[in-house]
């Protein structure tokens, strides 16, 4: 009987030992397709910003005085909205810090700029925008701060 229990034993420790591998081998499956879909968020995200490269020195070429201008620009845009979409479908969001105090965790400081009338580490403006996938950080932003 002690050697029919033993036996029992030693074959639920084997079950355990195997189940906890599986469930290891899953996590370690699951970490890997997720470090693969940001890998694929991060190149969208770089297109992304081909676009808003394009379409900063367009308007400030003063390119865009014209309607069909306009018009011409609004189409070229029209593959960002659709990389933003995509972006959108996976929890993708960008960083929003315009006006805001900096955060570390988010953001890199690329320059500073006095400004006697706002706090030290007001954000001015955006440079690059950052990206979180749900409460992950895909890529931090590049912003420009007050320091004074």
């Amino acid at each position: 009987m002690n050697t029919k229990l033993a036996q029992i034993e030693s074959e639920i420790t084997k079950i355990k030992k195997e189940n906890l591998k599986q469930r290891n081998d899953i996590e370690e499956l699951t970490l890997g397709n997720e470090r693969q879909v940001d890998a694929l968020i991060s190149d969208v995200i770089q297109i992304i910003d081909a676009f808003e490269k394009a379409e900063a020195k367009v308007k400030d070429s003063g390119l865009c005085e014209t309607e069909n201008a306009q018009k011409a620009v609004k189409r070229m845009l029209q593959p960002k909205k659709v990389a933003m979409s995509i972006l959108s479908k996976y929890n993708v969001t960008p960083i929003d810090l315009d006006g805001k105090m900096v955060d570390d965790n988010v953001c890199i400081v690329v320059e500073t700029e006095p400004d006697p009338e706002k706090e030290d580490g007001f954000v001015l403006s955006t440079e690059k925008n950052g990206y979180m996938r749900g409460n992950r950080l895909i890529r931090r932003a590049e912003v420009i701060v007050v320091r004074n």
